[in-house]
Order: structure tokens, then sequence, then C-alpha cells
């Protein structure tokens, strides 16, 4: 369970509170676990805000995959991006740079630990260096490591699968009766190694066990 999952009003272990935003009726409180609660001001009830996870798509069309959480304020709802809260909050940004970045690129990891302060061009690196971005090469395969196809990004390979997949979440995925894996993933592994993860893995990118070398 990521942390954003517990609506818990129960401290996590060595779970820190900041407010980072104050409203007429309730102040709003951010922790270093990437959790976000608010506090009535007339009687200090508490509530933690649930987060939405949304694709806010760039302009190239490379996913971007962030929570978020919606508070009100005089009648007017508010959205903010949890990642942006947690690392204004708690992380110092003295060459006032303009991204959050997540540091094993999930960005279901809102933990202060996982976040960094980095340039446009430091995310995009990173997702492509990941395989996250729409551009990077794919393979498909049977789940006996047949080829069924190559193709020069990760959307056509899914759209070839009819998948409503946007990217992979990790190097590899099963999608039905098929695997798609990144072209350098594919490259890196012997034949046994991949006749063993496309056996193997699952729809999260998930392998049951470690591919016997």
């Amino acid at each position: 369970m990521y942390a954003y999952e517990n609506l818990s009003l129960a401290d996590m272990p060595n779970e820190q509170w900041k407010q980072f935003h104050e409203g007429k009726m309730k102040n709003y409180f951010v922790s270093d676990c990437g959790r976000i609660k608010s506090v009535v001001k007339s009687n200090g009830k508490q509530k933690i805000i649930k987060q939405v996870l949304k694709n806010q798509a760039q302009k190239d069309k490379t996913p971007h995959w962030r929570l978020y959480i919606r508070i009100r304020e005089n009648g007017t709802e508010l959205t903010k991006g949890v990642s942006r809260v947690v690392a204004e909050t708690f992380i110092t940004n003295s060459d006032n740079l303009p991204v959050v970045c997540h540091n094993d690129n999930e960005p279901k990891n809102n933990n202060v630990d996982n976040l960094r302060w980095g340039t446009y061009k430091d995310n995009s690196q990173q997702a492509l260096e990941d395989g996250l971005l729409l551009t990077c090469p794919a393979i498909v395969l049977t789940r006996d490591a047949e080829m069924v196809g190559q193709f020069d990004s990760v959307k056509e390979s899914l759209l070839f699968l009819n998948s409503k997949r946007i990217n992979l979440p990790k190097e590899i995925c099963s999608v039905g009766d098929y695997v798609v894996m990144k072209k350098n993933y594919y490259n890196e592994l012997t034949y046994d190694e991949l006749l063993h993860v496309c056996q193997n893995v699952n729809s999260r990118g998930e392998i049951k066990e470690k591919a016997v070398c």
C-alpha cells in the first residue's frame, strides 16, 4: 500500500506534518510521507484528503501521471499536485528549479525521500531512460517469447494490442496473452531469461521470481 492510500488519522511511523495552506474555515497540512489532511478551525476535526491519480499529458503527448487533491477556499475549488505540495513544504529549492522529479519514477510515491527538484530536461531524460516516454521503442511477444512485432514507440505497441494503457509500468508488462517490453530491456536478455520473464510477468510489470542466469 502506498502512503496516499492510507486514510487513517493515525500517524504513520515517524510521520511529520507541516501546514501548507491556511483557509478561512480550514487549515491544510502535508506530511513527509505524502499524505494531506484538513483541520477545521472551529472544532479541530481532522480528515485525511483522498488523492486522485490523473494523467496530465505534456504537449508532446508524453504521459505525466501525478496525484492531485482538491480543496475548497471561499467557495472556490483549488486543485493541487501532491508531489509539488510535499516538495515546496519540505525540500529547499535554492536554485528555483521548476519541476518535481520522482527518484523511482513512481508518481504514487510522494515520500519526501523520493522527491527532488529538477529541470524539465531532467524529468524527460529520466522518463526516457525508464521507458515511460511514448517514443521509447518496444517489442511485442507471446508468452513463449516469440516476437510478434517491433514498434517505434510504446504507444504503437499498445495500440496494436488494443490496450487502454498509455505506458509501461516498468520495463515489461503483460497485456492479455501477450507481453510488451522496452527494446533496450529486450536486448539485454538471454533467451532463457526472456522466456522466463514472458511466462511469469504480470500486468503490473512484476515477475514472480528472479530469472535464473
